[in-house]
């Protein structure tokens, strides 16, 4: 729900409403990213979407149109109000992929092209995890792979670390889809 009261310094603020008409749809390929962005001459701004995944996405896009004033100290709307965007992505699969088996990073890397993906309206991190080089992944049925394959102790994952950044991304409206081959690309092993 949005309302206009007057703010600090007698500055006028505006809200956003946002509409999800299935705010439980899961995150999975071919998600309906889909929305409506409504901003009106007063700068209150209205979302309407199919899912959460949508919403997501109206939000990211809201941002790019809004600037800040560094100088004035405030937002300033886009120029040519009112304002309305339909928009759906065009590719149900739109993604990266980091090769974390040739050339580890940590999870505090991943998060953050995570959320360069979320800003770019991406929705796939596709983690290329094992290679001949590396093998930085645990294994429940061969626990000594990564001890053996990594490049060292301290470049690899654990299970919080992977269940950890799939549930940041899905936050973000980004699947993280994990890639293991066999047979080839084993050396490490």
């Amino acid at each position: 729900h949005h309302s206009a009261t007057t703010g600090h310094g007698g500055q006028q603020h505006v809200g956003m409403l946002v509409t999800v008409a299935d705010p439980t749809a899961p995150l999975e390929l071919g998600a309906n990213e889909s929305y409506a962005l409504t901003i009106r001459p007063s700068g209150a701004a209205a979302i309407d979407a199919p899912t959460v995944w949508g919403a997501l996405r109206a939000l990211e896009t809201f941002a790019q149109l809004v600037s800040y004033d560094f100088l004035a100290r405030r937002h300033r709307t886009p120029p040519v109000l009112p304002l309305r965007i339909v928009d759906r992505p065009r590719f149900r699969h739109r993604g990266l992929m980091l090769d974390v088996g040739r050339h580890f990073l940590p999870v505090a890397r991943l998060r953050r092209a995570v959320d360069s993906l979320s800003y770019a309206k991406l929705n796939v991190l596709h983690l290329h995890l094992t290679e001949a080089e590396s093998f930085p992944m645990p294994s429940r049925v061969f626990p000594e792979l990564p001890a053996r394959g990594a490049f060292s102790p301290g470049e690899q994952y654990s299970w919080e670390d992977i269940q950890g950044l799939v549930e940041y991304g899905r936050h973000r409206g980004v699947r993280v889809l994990p890639e293991f081959e066999m047979p080839g690309h084993s050396a490490s092993w």
